[in-house]
């Protein structure tokens, strides 16, 4: 059953409100029938993020430092990058786990995560490392990507010639999470 709305007159047909209903309103403030044409001015293939500065531009968010110094004055094309939205709401897609390390290994791994967060977001801006986590016998890297996540752990495994590494994907939760004790 309809649910009734009391400001709509009687003689107006459901598919009459339903129309009306998914209009948008426009910059003018009156409502338009096409929601697209209002907006044509936004250039959404060409928006910045504020916090990273990479550019979302032919479909995806790159670094192009020449064209954010094209569009980097204009306002209504500052946006927030989907990682840096993660990072900013404390979401993380996956999880990597490291214990088992001695003091001269820490430095060590803490240069390998460094390097291959550097190499994984030369390749895409998305793939970050969003929050590290030291203490003293663990290290918990919250990173944007599942794929980044076991990526890292199986570096991280490769590198460290005895270490386990245990892969846990989970249908109840977003993240998955990578375990890497070294011997």
């Amino acid at each position: 059953m309809a649910k009734n709305n009391l400001n709509t007159p009687k003689n107006q047909t459901r598919q009459e409100i339903n129309r009306k209903d998914s209009m948008v309103t426009s910059s003018s403030g009156g409502r338009d029938e096409k929601p697209k044409e209002n907006m044509k001015h936004l250039h959404y293939n060409n928006l910045w993020c504020e916090k990273c500065l990479s550019v979302y531009s032919g479909k995806k968010w790159q670094k192009d430092p020449n064209l954010l110094n094209k569009i980097r004055g204009e306002k209504e094309l500052k946006a927030i990058c989907p990682a840096c939205k993660q990072s900013k709401e404390g979401v993380a897609e996956g999880i990597v786990y490291i214990s088992g390390f001695n003091a001269d290994q820490k430095n060590e791994l803490l240069n390998l995560i460094k390097n291959e967060n550097i190499k994984s977001t030369s390749q895409d801006v998305e793939d970050k490392i969003l929050k590290m986590e030291e203490k003293k016998d663990e290290i918990i890297v919250y990173v944007s990507d599942n794929r980044f996540a076991t990526r890292l752990g199986k570096k991280i495994n490769s590198a460290y010639k005895g270490a386990e590494k245990d892969i846990k994907f989970s249908k109840l939760e977003d993240a998955t999470r990578v375990y890497v004790k070294l011997p």
